[in-house]
């Protein structure tokens, strides 16, 4: 593939995503790889041994789990967020599901979204997970069940931006109260914003402001 054709692919996917990026230096990075690749200079991943890789940035009872791994050569030890590995791409994804509906977030800075088919929760669950004043913000809901289902969604995205994964308390991840935004919020500088409609909600966390609107697909399988 030629820089000409390269370019005019970034150029359609950055303008689809609405991200403003600059276009040649995302170019540059992805021919780099390429010419890596046609050079023969990517490393041969038949001679790494996961048993002795361990991933994760500052474990706790890593010495443990490493010699775990050791004896047993899975996924453990890999650093992840939900199901997204820890990876270094020149565009970030983050995809959730839930129910027949699904979310694809592109950037390129890391993100989290998340997306939740609105149902009843435990009565207990609110009062585990939420802040008081997330508890203070659901009580003055006009319905509580899709309110908290848009906090969840927000601190699930939060979580998965960091792609550290779960490292505290839920009521203790911090994310803006969503009020009927009209445009993204900030806050700890993320990027914060929500949508839903009719049996769902979804919200995205990241470096850049999301889209206003999320761009449906339909897929037939």
């Amino acid at each position: 593939m030629d820089e000409k054709n390269l370019r005019a692919i970034i150029e359609q996917v950055l303008a689809e995503m609405n991200v403003s990026a600059d276009v040649d230096k995302v170019a540059e990075a992805c021919a780099s790889t390429s010419a890596q690749v046609e050079s023969g200079e990517i490393p041969d991943i038949t001679t790494i041994d996961i048993r002795k890789q361990y991933l994760v940035k500052n474990p706790e009872h890593g010495e443990e789990y490493a010699e775990l791994k050791a004896a047993a050569p899975c996924r453990l030890g890999i650093g992840k967020a939900g199901a997204r590995y820890n990876t270094l791409p020149q565009l970030e994804f983050n995809l959730s599901h839930s129910g027949r509906l699904a979310l694809c977030g592109l950037d390129c800075q890391p993100l989290g979204v998340d997306i939740q088919i609105i149902k009843a929760w435990r009565p207990a669950l609110p009062r585990r997970v939420c802040s008081e004043a997330e508890l203070r913000w659901l009580e003055e809901q006009p319905d509580p069940t899709t309110g908290f289902s848009l906090l969840w969604s927000l601190k699930e995205a939060r979580v998965k931006e960091s792609g550290q994964g779960l490292r505290m308390p839920i009521r203790e991840i911090s994310v803006p109260l969503p009020p009927s935004w009209e445009a993204p919020v900030r806050l700890d500088a993320l990027w914060f914003f929500t949508y839903q409609d009719t049996g769902w909600t979804a919200a995205v966390c990241g470096h850049t402001p999301p889209p206003p609107q999320i761009q449906w697909r339909s897929l037939n399988f």
